[in-house]
């Protein structure tokens, strides 16, 4: 598979599990339901992300997954095996940074 799009589709992936985890470390805004935490907030976390993808917020992850498959390529050069290591770290830490823009969004824009 082509380096941009594993990366666009990891930094995807990646934000469902890393929303579940933001949700139970510290908290994540889930649509109608407001700020989740604890246990109780992994699930509907996870499930709150297709309404933000349905807004558009999944554009953002599949941008920096893309450029993190063109970085990784840039990195490896002609070594396949490393720009999928490259790429699949590069794409966590995109999807990292998406998830906690969001779990942080409410002291950027104020309270829900």
């Amino acid at each position: 598979m082509n380096a941009l799009t594993l990366g666009g589709l990891l930094a995807v992936a990646f934000m469902f599990p890393l929303a579940g985890l933001t949700a139970l470390l510290y908290q994540f805004p889930v649509p109608i339901a407001g700020m989740v935490t604890g246990w109780q907030g992994v699930l509907p976390a996870m499930l709150g992300l297709p309404i933000y993808a349905a807004l558009g917020w999944v554009l953002i992850p599949i941008a920096l997954g893309v450029l993190s498959g063109a970085a990784a390529r840039r990195l490896a050069g002609a070594d396949g095996r490393r720009a999928r290591r490259i790429t699949i770290a590069l794409a966590a830490m995109s999807a990292f940074a998406c998830t906690t823009t969001l779990a942080t969004i409410d002291k950027l824009i104020g309270p829900w």
